[in-house]
């Protein structure tokens, strides 16, 4: 009966040209159709798989190209299986149409299964792409993934492993870490390899072992790349302590914002699954502590530093032509200029805001004290130096809040009374003590 059923629905197809792009039907094919879907005996869908069978052997048969395969696979899906749809449900008033198209799906990867699970180690990403595809495109989970030996999956992840950690030694050498772009561009290759193992990081499975090896590739390979960038980072007063900073500071960010991403938040629900445990931290919570902690202790030993140390090899030239106004115009414009670009860096990341302000008072606080150290208490100034030095120091940020400027107020009062010749005990002085009164007469007379 059945067989009889089976060459009646084969002829119609073929008469049809149904999966060609011949395809026409009239209503006599469309009646005959009908006619036999409804009867519950009858399953035509192998009369549907038979023709991509037939194909995919002509095609196929010596032809052992995985990615052409899924590609034709992909295609062919694509395009004939609305016309599926169509042709089965004719005549049928209650049906479900999800039942129809996981039969159709899965009846097509049943002819290819074979030849799809036995590769080697270099298709897995492409057997991968092609399950991810049925269940973001059509909402059917085939798990071919499953079906490969575990052994190939193991020798893929390994070399995969060996091929980045070789890419990472040869783009990222110790040199490298102070180029001011190294940060993003470690950014980049991160992004790129995740995009790249996107489609088996989300893999919707419950085998352990493929949990297992999603973690694998996350902790063995993006995780290992942030740890070892970090294990590089090497401290040398030589190099640019902000370009560092900067490069510190876009990886911190850069984990914030893939501990939000949905792959990570599906591997640490996976990691907390396997390990039964639901206090265990983020997986990327260990790596943001750690720059975290290199960020603070990089500012304050050797951002800081570095400030102290260009300030004072600048400011050198200032104090020797100290009557020079262009001078000093250079040197408080390059300042401006240091201070914008790390203010700029710095308080563009919660972390570092408050340091943002502390930078500010350290970099004014040391002006400060060198142009009182250096030109006040050297007995340097005069009415037009007084107001050229007023000028630059209000070009300064948060000057009136810090003790030195205050302290520089009344240097300079005291100096103007002295160079007019008018009687010191008239001035008000709040800042500054008897002996630091004295060492000033003692250089203006």
């Amino acid at each position: 009966m059945n067989d009889n059923l089976i060459d009646k629905y084969t002829d119609v197809l073929n008469e049809i040209k149904w999966d060609t792009n011949s395809f026409k039907i009239n209503s006599e094919c469309i009646d005959e159709l009908k006619s036999l879907n409804v009867d519950k005996n009858f399953d035509s869908i192998d009369c549907f798989i038979k023709s991509f069978k037939i194909k995919y052997t002509y095609l196929f048969t010596n032809n052992n190209d995985i990615q052409a395969i899924i590609k034709y696979i992909k295609e062919y899906t694509y395009n004939n299986l609305p016309k599926y749809l169509y042709l089965v449900t004719l005549g049928l008033s209650d049906y479900n149409p999800d039942f129809y198209l996981e039969n159709y799906i899965k009846g097509i990867i049943n002819v290819c299964q074979k030849k799809l699970v036995s590769i080697n180690h270099k298709n897995v990403m492409d057997i991968v792409d092609l399950d991810l595809y049925f269940n973001d495109e059509y909402n059917v989970s085939v798990n071919l993934v499953n079906d490969i030996e575990f052994e190939v999956i193991d020798k893929w992840i390994n070399f995969e492993i060996v091929l980045i950690n070789d890419n990472y030694l040869k783009n990222f050498d110790n040199d490298y870490f102070y180029n001011v772009e190294s940060g993003n561009d470690i950014v980049t290759y991160l992004t790129k390899l995740l995009k790249y193992f996107n489609s088996f990081l989300l893999l919707k499975n419950d085998n352990i072992l493929i949990l297992k090896y999603q973690l694998k590739i996350f902790q063995k390979i993006i995780l290992n790349l942030i740890f070892k960038y970090r294990q590089n980072i090497t401290v040398d007063q030589k190099n640019d302590s902000i370009a560092l900073l900067k490069n510190i500071i876009v990886i911190y960010d850069y984990l914030l914002t893939l501990s939000k991403d949905q792959v990570v938040i599906t591997i640490n629900k996976d990691f907390k699954r396997l390990n039964n445990d639901d206090s265990t931290i983020n997986l990327l919570e260990g790596e943001l502590i750690e720059y975290k902690k290199l960020i603070i202790r990089f500012f304050n030993h050797n951002v800081v530093a570095q400030l102290k140390t260009n300030i004072n090899k600048e400011i050198a030239y200032c104090i020797q032509n100290y009557s020079d106004d262009n001078a000093w115009t250079d040197f408080f414009k390059k300042n401006n200029s240091t201070m914008d670009f790390v203010g700029k860096l710095l308080a563009n990341n919660n972390l570092l805001t408050c340091y943002y302000f502390k930078i500010v008072y350290i970099n004014t606080s040391l002006i400060l004290k060198k142009v009182i150290n250096n030109v006040v208490l050297n007995g340097k100034l005069n009415q037009e130096m007084i107001e050229k030095l007023k000028f630059h120091i209000h070009s300064l940020d948060y000057y009136e809040d810090i003790i030195e400027y205050k302290k520089f107020k009344d240097y300079l009062i005291l100096v103007e009374i002295i160079n007019q010749n008018d009687d010191i005990k008239a001035g008000i002085f709040n800042f500054l003590n008897e002996s630091e009164i004295k060492e000033v007469i003692n250089a203006y007379t």
